[in-house]
């Protein structure tokens, strides 16, 4: 992840010259003369193609020497996997958190069962795809779902950012770049954390048309039953007790002329 930051960096700067270059031939237009529209359009898209996420929003906020910077030092550093490996390991060391091995599911794991786990060298080992930064942050937040131990708290993810920082700002020459691992790192967290909760938001929202049609089965199934019954006019009305009493009556009146009848 870090290596694709730091080829996005190369990738930044090489867009950064071109756009100054464009920009230069503008301002010496001084004829009046406007560019033609393919070089409108490729300064438009170097504007378009900057270091930042579509979907949460935000931008990296370094400029292009901060990106060579950056990108020179990582580049320096002879073993990468050691640098993160400094982060899981259970070493007596007041700037790394013990918990964030356990979180991540890497605890109790030997220097080289550790190298060989898939998820720390698909973490580690990203290259040549430097378009694709904020892509790959984003799936890898994503991937996070799948740890059962993870929780996104502040305290979290404070420990894990000092962590990365104290790893790659050592040395002499590494703390004058403390603030820049800073927003690089600040920037990372972010896109994980945002597509964590975005993928979570949409495994909430695919259940529950499940619970929806199944309540519309139901409504159905007894919408169904009532219909076969047949409608509620082609049964007998229930005969009202007035009618009932009058009935009574006549047959009372009936009877009794009849006995009087008899008497006659």
């Amino acid at each position: 992840m870090i290596e694709a930051a730091a080829q996005s960096f190369l990738a930044a700067r090489q867009r950064y010259r071109e756009k100054k270059k464009l920009s230069q031939r503008l301002s010496r237009s001084s004829s009046g003369k406007s560019l033609d529209r393919n070089s409108l359009a490729g300064v438009e898209e170097e504007v378009r193609r900057r270091i930042c996420s579509r979907h949460s929003g935000r931008e990296l906020q370094l400029d292009d020497t901060e990106c060579e910077q950056l990108s020179t030092v990582f580049a320096a550093m002879p073993d990468k996997y050691h640098l993160f490996e400094a982060c899981l390991r259970p070493m007596p060391m007041p700037e790394v958190d013990p918990q964030i091995a356990l979180t991540f599911g890497m605890a109790n794991i030997a220097e080289i069962e550790l190298r060989r786990k898939t998820p720390f060298r698909y973490s580690v080992q990203k290259r040549g795809r430097e378009e694709e930064l904020v892509q790959i942050i984003r799936m890898v937040g994503r991937q996070h779902c799948q740890v059962k131990q993870l929780s996104f708290t502040a305290a979290r993810w404070l420990s894990f950012k000092s962590a990365l920082t104290w790893t790659f700002s050592r040395g002499e020459q590494k703390d004058k770049l403390h603030v820049q691992w800073s927003l690089l790192i600040s920037f990372l967290i972010c896109e994980i954390k945002d597509a964590y909760l975005a993928h979570i938001r949409t495994l909430r929202s695919n259940s529950l048309p499940h619970i929806v049609e199944t309540y519309r089965l139901e409504f159905h199934r007894r919408k169904k039953s009532q219909t076969q019954l047949g409608p509620l006019h082609a049964l007998p009305p229930p005969a009202a007790p007035s009618d009932k009493r009058n009935g009574q009556q006549n047959e009372g009146k009936a009877s009794g002329g009849g006995a009087t009848a008899l008497r006659l």
